[in-house]
């Protein structure tokens, strides 16, 4: 589908914008009294999107290395909020 490549794993490809899933990636928060929130996220950078899994079947990957040129979404409550 020009101009993407749609894929499963995320990697790099120098000609074309990346589009994946496969790491469900996830974003951890916690507050001072011990909560815990846990929410699905996508990673957007340059050359490609990294979309999050839509059920909680899946489950979420919050281990992923934050990328200064990387911008992430989270998604709750229906709205998508950037962090």
């Amino acid at each position: 589908m020009e101009p993407f490549t749609i894929i499963h794993q995320p990697g790099k490809s120098p000609d074309s914008f990346m589009i994946s899933g496969h790491i469900h990636p996830g974003y951890a928060m916690a507050g001072r009294a011990r909560q815990a929130l846990r929410l699905p996220c996508f990673i957007v950078g340059p050359q490609q999107i990294v979309l999050p899994a839509f059920s909680f079947f899946t489950g979420l990957y919050t281990g992923h290395q934050a990328v200064d040129t990387n911008s992430y979404y989270l998604i709750g409550n229906d709205s998508i909020f950037k962090i």
